[in-house]
């Protein structure tokens, strides 16, 4: 049976590898298709250019769509957020989506 102590140095020693961490925000350029360099988030912000507009995530490393917005009016605004897997490829898909912004949110360890 695991001890007090023990159980109480595994908890310290999980809360340090936290404080240890920080989440950093990149704004990016996606393109047709992009490889994750590491875990994290993408938050992709569009404007429609016409009625009926969207953006899909696909992950092709998976196989599986990973994120969808459509917006259904013209000059209306959505926002589209998803995980990726460090090593994996991403192919996005749209119609009359105008980029707005893209961030890449991943952690990091402090120096």
């Amino acid at each position: 049976m695991i001890s007090l102590n023990k159980f109480m140095l595994e908890v310290k020693n999980k809360l340090k590898g936290l404080e240890e961490k920080k989440l950093v925000q990149e704004r990016i350029d996606f393109g047709a298709t992009w490889t994750a360099p590491l875990d994290g988030i993408i938050v992709r912000g569009g404007r429609a250019q016409a009625n009926t507009s969207y953006m899909f995530c696909n992950d092709k490393t998976d196989n599986a769509f990973v994120g969808m917005c459509t917006i259904e009016y013209n000059q209306h605004y959505g926002t589209m957020m998803c995980p990726v897997i460090k090593g994996h490829i991403y192919e996005f898909k749209q119609q009359y989506w105008q980029e707005q912004d893209n961030l890449y949110i991943y952690n990091v360890y402090n120096q």
